[in-house]
């Protein structure tokens, strides 16, 4: 119960996040089209802290899920599911690694849908090729469609952007990512949330949906340094027509100061935090 002891209250409603890195025993196995140095995985039993934290669904979409390989990755999938946790973005093939979670909620039933946009090819899921999700601005935009026939409201989750060190210089969203989550906004999503840069980046009102363009870090280990001390928790409200509004909780996550367990701003430090945050 350690991890989110201190932010269980603010979980509320269908509990959805990133899942940076499987959940297995198996060893790491070397991507020869990964460039970066880090692999990552937690042992299985870690999902026992997802469960108590209230996690509903997690994402797989992101470039660390088959850092221990196909069995690495088909672990995870099987611990989760036993646990009653559903995993967005990843499976045995690209049909079943880009098939939308239905959750009900309130009377609602929300679809979850999930891609990796950060790669590497090699991670990515094809016909009859475990790995994760992926897609072009038509093929997701054509999944966010098919999902909300059957759905009342849809949520996305996408890994994408670039990997941001200081906190002091997150510039804006490029063009790129601006104009696909737009369009996924168009194509009938609720909400669109961002990860991988691991900084808080602009968060947008389009239309009727909501785009986090990135969420940062949560309960993330790290080196000690503080680059990103703060991160945020996003609860949004969504319906029919899209996303009615949202509210952002500010939490501490610098691992020197929290040891891993993020608590709540509070005060000037919360304050403080949220005007950064809008003039972004």
């Amino acid at each position: 119960r350690y991890p989110f002891r201190h932010v269980r209250g603010e979980l509320k409603g269908i509990v959805i996040g990133n899942l940076e890195g499987p959940l297995t025993k198996a060893h790491a196995r070397r991507l020869n089209d990964k460039e970066e140095e880090f692999y990552f995985s937690q042992d299985p039993e870690f999902v026992k802290a997802l469960k108590d934290g209230g996690f509903d669904a997690v994402s797989l979409a992101n470039n660390h899920a088959m850092d221990c390989g196909r069995s690495g990755l088909a672990e995870t999938i099987r611990v989760l599911k036993q646990h009653g946790i559903h995993p967005v973005g990843a499976g045995a093939d690209e049909s079943e690694a880009r098939k939308a979670v239905v959750v009900r909620e309130n009377g609602l039933l929300v679809a979850l849908l999930a891609y990796n946009l950060a790669g590497p090819a090699s991670a990515l899921a094809g016909p009859g090729k475990p790995g994760t999700s992926h897609g072009d601005a038509s093929g997701i935009c054509s999944d966010v469609h098919a999902a909300k026939d059957r759905c009342d409201a849809v949520a996305v989750y996408l890994h994408w952007g670039k990997e941001m060190n200081q906190e002091a210089r997150v510039p804006p969203p490029d063009e790129a990512r601006e104009s696909l989550g737009r369009a996924i906004i168009d194509a009938g999503a609720a909400v669109v949330f961002g990860s991988h840069s691991h900084a808080i980046e602009r968060v947008e009102r389009y239309r009727n949906g909501l785009i986090f363009y990135g969420l940062g870090n949560f309960v993330f280990a790290g080196t000690g340094k503080s680059q990103h001390p703060a991160s945020l928790i996003a609860r949004v409200k969504v319906g029919k027509t899209g996303a009615a509004g949202a509210s952002l909780i500010p939490v501490r996550i610098d691992p020197r100061a929290v040891r891993y367990s993020p608590v709540p701003l509070a005060g000037k430090e919360r304050e403080k935090f949220l005007k950064r945050v809008a003039g972004l």
